[in-house]
């Protein structure tokens, strides 16, 4: 397993178990930059806004 893959698991590990099958059966395995900020405060039940660049 690569290191980023682990990384992404990692980062998902603290979401609600049928989250993490969800994102699992789309094919999402390492959470962006903001999601791997936000995710924490967000499991710990605070209040968030998250805004990134999209890109197009």
């Amino acid at each position: 397993m690569s290191d980023t893959l682990a990384a992404g698991m990692d980062a998902f590990a603290s979401l609600h178990p049928a989250v993490r099958e969800a994102l699992s059966e789309r094919g999402f395995t390492t959470p962006t930059e903001p999601q791997r900020e936000a995710i924490p405060a967000l499991v710990a039940g605070e209040h968030g806004l998250v805004v990134a660049p999209t890109g197009t």
